[in-house]
């Protein structure tokens, strides 16, 4: 590294108008998915670029989706905002990071800090998920932000870009401002809410935070050492700083493997929906054999009660996480239907009630759809009970592909399901609604050899958030009323609760 010392850059990177609009807009609670259109629509290429992504494989559509208010609202405003964001910062690196930097491989940890803040937060309930997604994912801005301005440090970026956080933050510092700094100007420039730069500029030290804000801070520092953990090289002290942040979050570490898993597997599918490249992924098993082998490498210098010492921690650490995991995979099945696999009754109920919770605290709304299979009977009097199984898979299958990660899907008896669609308004709600109901008509269900037709009636309500104990159940009984309009209705159809 170089000696030379920088201070705050007095000049940083300014976005294109329409990108630094587009965040202030989608960050203002009042913000709807059409305020949000009409700005896009206002630029050719970002239109192309949200249209892009929306069609692209991530969602899985069976026909495209042509318009800009279309998409906003299948996507959400939280995800069009993260999308913008990316491309914005695509744009302040474009044509200026040196060769040397390995930008790939910065954005694809980017995405796991932003999968992992995801995680913690819902996890602990704290703030909005998508609102930890986008700081995840701009915790290390300040790092293109520098590069941007003097790209020559490129290489000296790169060079350390897989040790641990703590240790490319000193480097940084002894030749420039630390990203974190940086970060947070630039976003406070860019008209990032301001609560959300504090934490991207406090996620290396949060004791330095107000204390209302510790735990959000603490969660982005843990984020950052999940990252680390599946990136770094020295995944042997990488493991002890993830402990350490999950004791500090009053987490237990044997939920460790169930983290890192979810995370990996959410990072691949915001990937995808950003149009940013992953390599391959490692699993938790191949993360712990490479800390242990660390640790084998390590003890070579110590005395062999050392080795032993180390060695029995990390094997215990192991085995306690595989038996949590263990017990995880016990709970999933008692809370899973077995035909489906999609929730049960049980953990609709749970859920639904912890949503509303949850909305009340942000205030913000959800939606609860109804569906029933129409004339399922006939599957089973017609052609026998494998028949209606497999009509029920089938139907289960495509909720599982029309909805997003965060929505929840759940057999609620028979032939009929339930979705909770959570932080989500009655016309994006309705939106989804009707995309379900299409691809189940155009779903291809085969039956020894026969074509079944299938179709659903949906309901559904949307409601404001509450931590009336009764509220879940009145939610379900104005989607159930609905739903027996759309049934009046003559089936195959939308039909929607407004009291």
């Amino acid at each position: 590294m170089s000696s030379t010392t920088r201070v705050m850059p007095t000049k940083l990177p300014v976005p294109p108008k329409i990108i630094a609009k587009v965040i202030e807009i989608a960050s203002e609670p009042e913000c709807t998915t059409i305020d949000l259109a009409a700005l896009i629509q206002k630029d050719p290429t970002l239109t192309t670029q949200v249209l892009r992504a929306v069609n692209a494989a991530h969602y899985g559509l069976r026909t495209s989706i042509e318009s800009v208010k279309h998409g906003t609202a299948f996507m959400g405003i939280s995800a069009v905002r993260n999308l913008v964001l990316c491309i914005g910062v695509q744009q302040l690196s474009q044509g200026r990071v040196t060769p040397d930097f390995p930008i790939d491989r910065f954005w694809e940890m980017s995405v796991h800090r932003a999968a992992a803040a995801t995680c913690l937060a819902r996890r602990l309930g704290v703030g909005q998920p998508d609102d930890f997604f986008t700081i995840g994912l701009c915790q290390d801005i300040g790092i293109l932000a520098n590069l941007a301005i003097d790209p020559k440090t490129g290489s000296e970026y790169a060079a350390h870009i897989n040790a641990l956080a703590d240790e490319r933050l000193e480097r940084e510092r002894q030749f420039g401002a630390g990203h974190a700094e940086v970060g947070a100007e630039l976003l406070r420039q860019w008209r990032l809410p301001q609560a959300m730069v504090d934490i991207i500029e406090h996620h290396h030290n949060p004791d330095a935070a107000a204390p209302a804000m510790r735990t959000h801070c603490l969660i982005s520092h843990t984020a950052e050492s999940i990252a680390d953990l599946i990136n770094c090289e020295n995944k042997s002290d990488a493991m002890d700083c993830v402990a350490t942040c999950l004791s500090d979050l009053e987490l237990p570490s044997t939920l460790l493997r169930e983290i890192v898993n979810e995370v990996i597997e959410s990072a691949s599918e915001a990937a995808a929906m950003l149009q940013l490249r992953m390599g391959v992924q490692p699993t938790f098993q191949e993360i712990v054999e490479a800390a242990s082998n660390a640790l084998v490498e390590l003890s070579m210098d110590h005395p062999p009660s050392t080795d032993r010492v180390e060695r029995a921690l990390i094997d215990q650490q192991s085995r306690a996480a595989e038996l949590e995991q263990d017990n995880r995979e016990l709970k999933r099945l008692a809370a899973t239907d077995a035909l489906t696999g999609l929730a049960n009754r049980r953990l609709l109920d749970k859920e639904l009630a912890r949503e509303f919770s949850r909305a009340q605290r942000h205030g913000t709304e959800l939606s609860l759809l109804m569906l029933d299979i129409d004339h399922f009977k006939r599957f089973n009097d017609q052609n026998g009970h494998r028949a209606g199984d497999r009509v029920l898979q089938a139907v289960a299958a495509v909720l599982g592909q029309a909805t997003r990660t965060m929505d929840i899907c759940a057999r609620f008896g028979g032939e009929e399901f339930a979705i909770i669609l959570p932080c989500t308004g009655s016309d994006p709600a309705q939106m989804v609604a009707e995309r379900i109901r299409s691809r189940v008509e155009s779903e291809n269900v085969e039956w020894d050899g026969e074509k079944l037709s299938v179709s659903v009636s949906v309901g559904g309500v949307t409601r404001p958030g509450s931590s009336d104990r009764e509220a879940a159940e009145a939610a379900i009984q104005l989607a159930d009323q609905a739903l027996y309009r759309a049934k009046e209705a003559g089936r195959n159809c939308v039909r929607w609760e407004t009291e």
